[in-house]
């Protein structure tokens, strides 16, 4: 049987991306549409070009378990470049280090030019091989120059740390739409990529007005990071800056898509929640609030390490949105001045 020819949206998530500053987004279709083609039966085969037209016939690397399909990716988890992913499915190795021609490519100035080459082995592991690096590569605080690791692994770089897992079609679909969100572009803060605070005044009305004329919940998390200040003073303007563009990483990976989050003033970030209940956002904000304790902020700086605190407020009927944005203010100083690192509701 001739295999099944993807859609140019499934060749390029098979293809795997990762932040490209200045990459214009690209309609990604219907996403229960793309699942169902990437994990099709007939899908063992395909052909694929840079171009998204079949002309190169290449094997796709996954992984059956329990019926569901998964695809080996390289994740950044830690470190400069948070957020950069490459997906094997199509590639055999991948080559990283500071060399454009990487496929991975990190900008941490101890990582060597070609530092490491990851491979997906067909019988479900990972190859690890260190290129003769200056710094070396780690696993679990152990050099090493090649070794087979398991799915699920952390390799140490430097100060960049790697996940090599196994993900379902969806889940790479978040990265790629993380990456697109945190990319410059017009009405985005340079440092973090989020949108900036005239996101406000040119695009929250609309989102209040379609929420009341709809009936809709929507929701507003303000969050903000514990101890910047001395960040800055104990660490340097350096490391604060950092720390608040791994924030951003953070905020957006760690939620919806339809989420919006600004960068409200120094290191104060909001969301705004269409279409979510209270206790949905509180779900939320809990789960932010243990991703930054459990994020490595040594990778940052060994000393260092990262706490927010969060308000929370739902739009009330009638109520005008400067209110409303003033109780979940309001809601965040309450977690500061009960000891910081909680989340506190609007009354």
């Amino acid at each position: 049987m001739a295999p099944k020819r993807p859609s140019p949206f499934t060749s390029r998530l098979l293809s795997g991306l990762h932040p490209v500053v200045g990459r214009r987004r690209e309609d990604s279709g219907d996403a229960e549409r793309m699942t169902e083609e990437v994990v099709s039966e007939e899908l063992d085969f395909y052909t694929v070009d840079e171009n998204a037209e079949p002309t190169i016939e290449r094997r796709i690397n996954r992984k059956k378990v329990g019926g569901r399909l998964f695809y080996p990716i390289v994740r950044v988890s830690a470190g400069s470049d948070l957020g950069g992913f490459v997906n094997l499915a199509l590639k055999g190795e991948i080559l990283i280090g500071r060399d454009p021609k990487a496929d991975l490519q990190l900008s941490d100035v101890g990582v060597s030019r070609l530092h490491a080459r990851v491979s997906w082995r067909e019988e479900g592991w990972f190859e690890v091989v260190d290129l003769g690096s200056t710094n070396g590569v780690e696993i679990g605080g152990v050099p090493v120059k090649q070794t087979v690791v398991e799915p699920g692994t952390k390799v140490d770089i430097v100060n960049v740390s790697l996940m090599l897992e196994l993900l379902e079609a969806p889940q790479i679909d978040h990265l790629r739409r993380v990456a697109n969100r945190l990319q410059l572009a017009e009405g985005r803060d340079p440092l973090t990529g989020l949108f900036m605070r005239v996101f406000m005044e040119d695009r929250l009305p609309d989102m209040v007005a379609t929420a009341r004329e709809t009936g809709h919940y929507i929701c507003c998390l303000f969050l903000d990071i514990d101890h910047f200040k001395k960040v800055n003073d104990r660490f340097g303007h350096q490391v604060g800056d950092e720390v608040l563009r791994q924030a951003a990483h953070i905020v957006v990976q760690a939620c919806r898509n339809e989420d919006h989050w600004v960068r409200y003033g120094g290191e104060e970030l909001v969301a705004f929640m269409p279409g979510t209940d209270e206790e949905t956002a509180w779900a939320a904000a809990e789960r932010l609030r243990m991703a930054f304790m459990a994020y490595d902020w040594s990778r940052t700086h060994a000393d260092l390490s990262v706490t927010v605190s969060l308000g929370l407020a739902r739009l009330r009927p009638g109520e005008p949105v400067e209110s409303w944005l003033g109780r979940a203010d309001q809601a965040m100083y309450l977690a500061k001045n009960l000891g910081r690192n909680r989340v506190e509701r609007a009354d």
